[in-house]
């Protein structure tokens, strides 16, 4: 048996004890959230039952759709909830984030990862860990092991056997602490102290490598992979309610505001007792919001939650767009961060702000698509004409990923700001709306979305509640006029 087949046995066989308890492997994909099993704390727990993304915590979901934050008289939530906390694998941006900040890898291993894309739920997050998931992490484990300098990361002067045994106890708890967002229990430090023997014997490894064979364990290991910072431990209630502990705090917080596992100062903080009141975490948040890791979060999740990340994927007819391409696309994205970064950060912060805005940030690529002059090499501020611009639903990234191939798509943007801004939900059309005109028809967009026969507005949106969408009640008026002409089209703009 090869090297790194025994490595695999050896870590196999400490993981496998413990994710029992907390999720299942799989040779399906990803797509639903995983759920901790029922069983104990302890490495003798089952497997979880798969949860449904779209109902997370294991709440029934109803074929159709309602208005959000309606609540069940008949059940109505405790006040003093945080809500269900599902058992959550890190992202690829939160594991990326984390090695760097665990172990200074800069590769952003986790790109090799499945997609992290739920389609049943806007932000990124993975489901069930499948066969592929699970080989893929441990290539990124055994990857991310051999880079480790054992010199700088676990010192030993030791040089005789149970002098080099301290030296790896000592590190486990300190780098356990640090993987696994809080201290380790004694059963977990008593397997893994397990390993580095079996290492040390039955893999003939020297101290170095039995420190690596940990690090590749431990970044394995369901207290690394999965937001559980609670640990196999009893939790504490308050009536039903399960009392976050200091870490699961830290941890929170870390994971919130800058997508990576908690510092020095946060465990420090865990570490004291001193997350415990309003001000305590008023305090450490006002302190992370000033590091530059505040202004990647906020970052991220304006591309999230408006799809600003997919400009990279989105084709676009060549013929209508021949100005399209790589660099452009990057001078899209390169306006998107650096206006959400002077809104959030320099500006007053406002949500106003971020969806009136007359200016940007426009570089000599981008300027025409805007129509302005002046711009450089980089992307600069620039005011924009107020008539047609007005925040980040009217700059380019968002009207290129909300948009069509060949022209705009008005009823897609429309979508989004009701789904997104809104927060309502609309069900799939019925099957007597006609389709758009295509662009090569001719028009406006106006004229090239009206062109066919128009269905009435249905009471529900007139009324403004979502709770009253069904497909019955968005079919029911006949069609009216239709335009009786079109004029050629005007050249089209990206926007």
């Amino acid at each position: 048996m090869t090297q790194r087949a025994l490595f695999a046995v050896a870590t196999t066989l400490l993981i496998g004890s413990a994710t029992g308890c907390t999720a299942y492997i799989g040779g399906g994909s990803t797509g639903s959230s995983a759920q901790p099993g029922s069983g104990g704390a302890t490495a003798t727990g089952t497997p979880g039952t798969p949860g449904n993304p779209s109902t997370p915590g294991g709440g029934a979901s109803s074929s159709v759709p309602t208005k959000p934050g309606t609540v069940d008289p008949a059940n109505p939530p405790d006040p003093n909830a945080a809500g269900p906390m599902p058992l959550r694998r890190l992202t690829q941006g939160e594991y990326n984030n984390t090695v760097r900040d665990l172990l200074g890898v800069t590769t952003n291993p986790a790109n090799n990862f499945p997609s992290d894309v739920d389609l049943n739920f806007i932000f990124r997050r993975f489901g069930d860990v499948s066969t592929l998931d699970a080989s893929r992490m441990q290539e990124a484990a055994e990857a991310i092991a051999l880079t480790v300098d054992v010199t700088k990361l676990a010192p030993c002067t030791a040089t005789d056997a149970t002098g080099q045994t301290a030296c790896a106890q000592t590190f486990v708890t300190s780098f356990g602490l640090h993987a696994y967002r809080r201290p380790l229990v004694a059963d977990e430090t008593t397997r893994l102290m397990a390993l580095y023997q079996v290492g040390r014997t039955t893999l003939t490894l020297d101290y170095p490598g039995g420190i690596k064979l940990l690090i590749e364990t431990m970044l394995q290991a369901p207290g690394f992979v999965y937001r559980w910072e609670l640990g196999p431990v009893t939790p504490t209630l308050e009536g039903t309610v399960v009392h976050l502990a200091p870490y699961e705090v830290a941890s929170r917080l870390s994971y919130f505001l800058w997508q990576t596992m908690p510092d020095q100062a946060l465990f420090d903080a865990a570490a004291a007792g001193k997350l415990a009141t309003p001000q305590d975490v008023e305090a450490q948040a006002r302190r992370m919001m000033d590091d530059p890791k505040a202004h990647n979060m906020m970052a991220s999740f304006f591309q999230q939650w408006l799809s600003l990340d997919q400009v990279a994927a989105r084709p676009k007819d060549a013929t209508v767009y021949p100005q399209f391409n790589d660099a452009l696309k990057a001078s899209m994205n390169a306006e998107s961060l650096a206006f959400i970064d002077n809104v959030a950060f320099q500006g007053d912060g406002a949500l106003s702000t971020f969806l009136t805005a007359n200016f940007s940030f426009v570089d000599q690529t981008l300027a025409p698509v805007y129509g302005v002059t002046g711009a450089s090499a980089t992307a600069a501020k620039l005011s924009l004409n107020p008539a047609q611009r007005a925040g980040l639903l009217t700059q380019s990234a968002f009207l290129t990923v909300t948009g069509a191939t060949d022209g705009s798509n008005p009823v897609k943007r429309g979508r989004k700001v009701y789904e997104r801004l809104l927060c309502g939900v609309l069900p799939p059309p019925p099957p007597n709306v006609p389709p758009a005109a295509p662009a090569s028809a001719g028009g406006t967009t106006r004229m090239t979305h009206n062109c066919a026969p128009r269905l009435a507005i249905p009471s529900w949106i007139r009324s403004g509640s979502p709770s009253r969408i069904t497909t019955a009640s968005a079919s029911t008026a006949p069609p009216t006029t239709a335009y009786p002409s079109m004029q050629p089209a005007p050249s089209r703009s990206m926007a």
